[in-house]
């Protein structure tokens, strides 16, 4: 899957509490960082599990619900464009 996100682009995501849907992108805390990855399946348990857009496979750990602070409701894609001023330069 092609990622959705780039370094360098901006995100806009709404907090709430409710759990995040299959295919959303989530934002959530992991090891003291902010993570965006999309949800790849809900656990009977109450666990995420997520995968990130250009990763082959899932992520090793499931998500605990109470780590998510929202979904992505846009994305500004500033790294893509900035990469492509960077390439077109002489």
């Amino acid at each position: 899957m092609m990622p959705s996100l780039h370094p360098g682009d901006v995100i806009v995501y709404r907090r709430y509490g409710a759990m995040p849907r299959a295919s959303e992108l989530a934002v959530f805390e992991h090891r003291g960082s902010v993570v965006v990855h999309r949800v790849a399946a809900l656990l009977r348990d109450g666990r995420i599990r997520t995968r990130g857009d250009a990763n082959g496979s899932v992520d090793f750990e499931p998500v605990d619900p109470e780590a998510v602070v929202g979904t992505v409701v846009l994305v500004v894609p500033t790294g893509r464009l900035a990469g492509r001023l960077v390439a077109s330069a002489p």
